[in-house]
């Protein structure tokens, strides 16, 4: 599934860049195009099994206490502390390095 979204949404990134409306309009017209462009809610699917999935472990967790303040505190950070330093490496990576790799008219 996250090999059918990373291709959608790179696939979809050049159709932004194409300057020839005839080859916009020869790749919606591919058969692969639905498979592409699927790739979007392929997103909403990924996120929804991540929440399910999230919600299920949780579920096992709380099965045999019960759900107080500290444990629900607990249960945030350490979801916070895995997510957290992707996402720092990601804007670090959009910010500070990504310029070094673009150049032409479309960069700014």
């Amino acid at each position: 599934m996250m090999f059918w979204v990373i291709y959608s949404h790179t696939y979809l990134i050049f159709v932004g860049i194409l300057s020839n409306p005839m080859g916009v309009e020869r790749m919606i017209n591919n058969e692969v195009m639905v498979f592409v462009v699927s790739g979007f809610y392929a997103v909403d699917v990924f996120f929804f099994m991540g929440g399910f999935f999230a919600a299920y472990a949780v579920t096992m967790k709380l099965k045999d206490t019960s759900l107080s303040i500290l444990l629900y505190l607990k249960l945030l950070v350490f979801r916070a502390l895995r997510i957290i330093p992707a996402y720092a490496a990601m804007i670090l990576l959009m910010v500070k390095i990504t310029p070094f790799f673009n150049s032409g008219p479309r960069f700014h």
